[in-house]
């Protein structure tokens, strides 16, 4: 399915005093994660909106409101932490007429569900922002680039609109299934190019890593969600190759850390998401032998050097 690309133009705007109430007010945004990424979202936002954070560390955010107080004042609701948090922050706040933006990217280890799947037993106005956004490349006023998913054209015409004429283009999709999983399978291969990098391979061996990859992240979506050709865009192909060449990527430095048997502090949401994936395409019979060589050199011992086995 293709996607859309949209930007704002000064014929979109007409001056009259009801367009200016829908087109020029500020947003008042909700985020949720105080961590690298969702304060480069604040940071780029806040210049033409009202933006307030919440964390559960107090620590990021010392005199934040409670959130039940932020999300009563929000229209729209940034989700920044990890997939296996979204069902501990979504059961206990009243979503009524809020617009949801999420940039989880894992699965939780619980339920086994992606992000859309969990937001959807909450609300259907969400919104899933997948595409190459480093943090630390936005903190340095470069650009991100990303598919905006979501069922509700609502949704995307209010992240069009606050993400007009800043850093991060969009574009449209309504398949939140493809880019969920896309979101997800992007940081397990992103893990594998870190293995890669901590044996120093080269980089023709990563170019045929990146291949066998996308073609594994095709079939896998494929198969769960139907046809499609997002895994080429920036939900796929793009966050892929940001992601899996940056060493300030948590699944990269993890990837490195298991080579080099160095202690695991903080999981990655690849490491987590692993075993669960694995399990759904063994029951569907789905070979991807490049996500399995990555399952078992992460939890089998199998050695790394081996992370292209049995591919041709």
């Amino acid at each position: 399915m293709a996607v859309q690309e949209f930007s704002l133009s000064t014929s979109d705007v007409n001056i009259s005093t009801s367009d200016v109430d829908i087109n020029i007010k500020m947003q008042k945004i909700l985020i949720i994660g105080a961590g690298e990424i969702g304060k480069a979202l604040g940071r780029i936002l806040k210049p033409k909106n009202s933006v307030e954070f919440w964390d559960k560390d107090k620590t990021k955010i010392p005199h934040s409101k409670n959130l039940e107080e932020l999300v009563l004042w929000a229209d729209i609701i940034f989700l920044c932490v990890p997939a296996l948090a979204l069902n501990a922050v979504l059961k206990n706040i009243s979503l009524k007429n809020k617009v949801l933006i999420c940039l989880s990217k894992g699965v939780d280890p619980k339920t086994k569900e992606l992000p859309n799947e969990i937001l959807e037993k909450y609300t259907l106005n969400y919104g899933l922002l997948y595409g190459p956004m480093i943090a630390e490349e936005l903190n340095k006023n470069l650009g991100g680039f990303a598919i905006l998913a979501t069922k509700k054209e609502n949704v995307f015409n209010l992240a069009k609109k606050i993400f007009s004429k800043t850093q991060i283009k969009i574009q449209k999709s309504n398949d939140v299934c493809f880019v969920g999983f896309c979101g997800v399978l992007k940081n397990i291969y992103a893990l594998g190019l870190g293995i890669v990098e901590a044996q120093k391979l080269g980089l023709n061996l990563k170019g045929k890593y990146v291949v066998e990859a996308i073609k594994e992240m095709k079939e896998i979506t494929n198969k769960f969600c139907g046809e499609n050709d997002l895994v080429f865009e920036a939900c796929g192909l793009g966050d892929l190759i940001a992601t899996g060449f940056s060493p300030d990527s948590a699944n990269y430095a993890l990837g490195e850390k298991l080579v080099k048997k160095q202690k695991i502090i903080k999981k990655s949401e690849g490491i987590i998401a692993l075993p669960i994936i694995f399990q759904k395409i063994k029951s569907q019979k789905i070979k991807a032998p490049l996500l399995k060589n990555i399952y078992k050199i992460a939890f089998k011992n199998l050695k790394p050097l081996k992370i292209l086995e049995n591919i041709d």
